[in-house]
């Protein structure tokens, strides 16, 4: 009889043991779950913070220099550019053949000869070559740069979504972490009570 007692009151203790145990995995489940739900809602935060300070601050310069690469290369800047590189070309030139002038005059050469002319003529062939290959290289750059800011402004973009999604990625998972240890928890204690 007493050995019969002393099963019915082991087995109640493994009982308690096992209810016990079970509650403790449930309240282990639901502080885990709670520290989750915590970081999630700090990721879910800075994604919001995130994209406040991006709408609010950045969205407005990414946009400027989407504008600003988007009409770099208009006509009016490949135009200007290429006026001011003939404008560099042609200066230069006169100011060679100025030179040029006075070079010929200290020799002796006259100006209203033929031989003066003929040099003129192959200088002003050469200005006029020179002015047109600074005007294409001109366009060619401002071109080149154009690309070149698309290239970026579409980067910046990139990386400002990146940030965002990235955030609310985190605090996804950090709501499903939350959701699996509540789970296990409950599941412990069933099994604990069972």
């Amino acid at each position: 009889l007493q050995t019969s007692q002393q099963a019915q009151q082991s087995n109640l203790n493994d009982a308690s043991t096992y209810a016990n145990l079970g509650t403790q995995a449930q309240q282990a489940g639901d502080a885990a779950a709670a520290t989750l739900n915590k970081e999630a809602a700090d990721q879910y935060a800075l994604g919001d913070q995130q994209q406040n300070r991006y709408t609010n601050q950045f969205a407005k310069v990414e946009d400027r220099i989407a504008q600003d690469a988007m009409n770099w290369d208009s006509q009016a800047r490949l135009n200007e550019q290429a006026a001011q590189a003939k404008a560099d070309v042609m200066q230069s030139a006169a100011q060679a053949k100025d030179a040029n002038a006075r070079a010929m005059a200290s020799m002796g050469v006259n100006p209203a000869s033929g031989r003066f002319a003929g040099m003129n003529r192959a200088t002003d062939v050469q200005t006029a070559l020179g002015a047109a290959g600074a005007q294409n290289q001109a366009r060619d750059n401002v071109r080149a740069q154009a690309q070149d800011m698309r290239m970026q402004a579409a980067g910046v973009g990139q990386q400002v979504l990146g940030t965002g999604q990235q955030a609310n990625t985190l605090g996804m998972q950090a709501t499903q972490g939350a959701q699996a240890a509540k789970s296990q928890g409950i599941a412990a204690n069933m099994q604990g009570q069972g």
